[in-house]
């Protein structure tokens, strides 16, 4: 089941996942979708907090402190 969340006016589609490592230990994660159900990225977590900081973290950028 996907959701959608809206970031900075972007819509997201995520779909959580549960995946088994090598080991056999498994985590909770989240397949980050755009708009157009194309995949963007894997997050390895189950907190919805750290998922929308992530993605700020990597698809948004802070040209503020950059020289000009």
């Amino acid at each position: 089941m996907q959701k959608t969340i809206k970031i900075f006016g972007n819509k997201y589609k995520i779909r959580k996942t549960y995946d088994i490592d090598y080991s056999g230990i498994g985590c909770y994660g989240f397949d980050i979708y755009n708009e157009r159900n194309e995949f963007l990225n894997h997050f390895i977590g189950d907190n919805m907090g750290e998922l929308k900081k992530y993605i700020k973290a990597t698809f948004y950028k802070n040209y503020a402190s950059c020289p000009k």
